[in-house]
C-alpha cells in the first residue's frame, strides 16, 4: 500500500492515510502514527507545505497555510495488511518479526487528525514576525493612552498564556500538568462528556504529550481544574484591566504586571465574578450527568480522583494534544 504524503518547512515528512485541501483557507490530513508530540513540534511554525501523490511525485507546494488549529488521534483508525506496506518506517522491528513469521497478518494503526489553516489575523502575523525578528517595541515614545492600550494587549497575551498552560490536576496516576490551548478545550469537552455519564477508562495527553490511562473521574477533575483556571485568569483580568484604565500616570502604569496583586475595591469583584463562574461549572457537568442536580462532587483535591482500578476497555480517544 502506497500513502499520500505532506512535508512542511522541508523538513519532516509523514505518510498519511488522507490529505483534503478543502479550499483556500483551510487544509486537513491524517498521519499515519500515533507521534502527535512530533507531529505538533513539525507543525507549530508552517512556513511552507509539500504534498505528494502515492506515486512520489509532487501535488501541490503551497505556503498559504500557515497555522495549526487542531490535532487529535484516533487509535486504531485502519488495519492493514503488513505485506502491503510499502513505507518501511511506518514498520517497527515487532512488525517486521511478526510478518516474517506470517507474511499474511495485519496490524490496527493509528491516525493523527491534524487541521490547518490560513492565517485571518494581521495581529497573529505581526506577533509571529516580533518574535522571529526579536523587535523590542519602543515604548518611551508612547503618550499615556498608547502606553495603556499596549499594556492591556500585554496583559490579555498574558491571561491567554496562563490558561492554556492549564493546570495541575491530583489524578489516578498521580499529579500532572494539562495544557488547555483552545484545542484542548474542545477535545476535553468532549471527554467530560463521555466521562460523566460511564465508568470507561480513557487516554489522554498531558502538557509533556505523554499519554495516560485515566478514570471518567480523573477526566472530569481535569476539565474542572482547567475550567476554574479560565474563571480564575479571566476574572483577574478583567480586573486588572479596569485598574489599568483608572490610571493616567505612565509611570504607574509602567508597574503592572501580571499576577500582581490588586488593590481591594478590583479584587474584591475579581473574587465575586470566580465565585459566579463556579456555579456554572457545577451546573454545566449537572447537566452532562443527566441530572439536575448542581452540587455534584466536583473536589479537584489530592486523593478525591481515585477509584478501583477499572477492568473496562479504554474508550476511543478522539483527543488531540499542543
Amino acid at each position: 500500500m502506497k500513502f499520500q504524503k505532506i512535508k512542511v518547512n522541508d523538513d519532516k515528512t509523514y505518510s498519511c492515510f488522507y490529505i483534503h485541501k478543502v479550499d483556500a483557507g483551510y487544509m486537513e490530513f491524517c498521519a499515519v502514527g500515533e507521534d502527535i508530540a512530533a507531529i505538533r513540534t513539525s507543525f507549530t511554525k508552517i512556513h511552507e507545505i509539500t504534498t505528494y501523490n502515492e506515486d512520489g511525485t509532487i501535488n501541490y507546494i503551497t505556503n498559504q497555510y500557515n497555522k495549526m488549529t487542531d490535532v487529535r488521534i484516533f487509535f486504531e483508525y485502519m488495519e492493514l495488511k503488513l505485506a502491503d506496506i510499502e513505507d518501511e518506517s511506518l514498520l517497527s522491528e515487532d512488525d517486521k518479526t511478526t510478518l516474517t513469521e506470517n507474511p499474511e497478518a495485519k496490524k490496527w494503526f493509528s491516525g493523527i487528525q491534524v487541521k490547518v489553516i490560513a492565517y485571518d489575523d494581521l495581529k497573529d502575523q505581526v506577533q509571529e514576525i516580533r518574535e522571529t525578528l526579536k523587535i523590542d517595541v519602543d515604548t518611551s515614545a508612547m503618550d499615556v493612552d498608547e502606553y495603556r492600550q499596549y499594556m492591556i494587549s500585554e496583559m490579555s497575551n498574558a491571561c491567554s498564556a496562563a490558561i492554556e498552560k492549564g493546570a495541575e490536576v491530583e489524578t489516578s496516576k498521580g499529579k500532572i500538568l494539562f495544557s488547555y490551548s483552545l484545542t484542548d478545550q474542545s477535545n476535553l469537552k468532549t471527554l467530560v462528556m463521555s466521562a460523566a455519564g460511564s465508568d470507561l477508562d480513557c487516554p489522554y495527553y498531558s502538557a509533556d504529550s505523554h499519554c495516560y490511562i485515566l478514570t471518567s473521574e480523573d477526566i472530569i477533575a481535569i476539565w474542572i481544574a482547567c475550567e476554574s483556571n479560565i474563571l480564575v485568569q479571566r476574572a483577574y483580568y478583567n480586573a486588572l484591566l479596569e485598574y489599568i484604565k483608572s490610571l493616567s500616570d505612565k509611570n504607574e502604569i509602567a508597574k503592572i504586571t501580571y499576577g500582581m496583586e490588586l488593590p481591594e475595591q478590583y479584587k474584591t469583584k475579581m473574587e465575586e465574578s470566580a465565585a459566579c463562574g463556579q456555579a456554572i461549572i457545577q451546573a454545566t457537568l449537572a447537566k452532562y450527568k443527566g441530572t439536575g442536580d448542581s452540587t455534584l462532587n466536583t473536589d479537584t483535591s489530592e486523593g478525591s480522583t481515585s477509584k478501583e482500578e477499572s477492568t473496562k476497555e479504554p474508550a476511543e480517544n478522539t483527543q488531540d494534544k499542543e
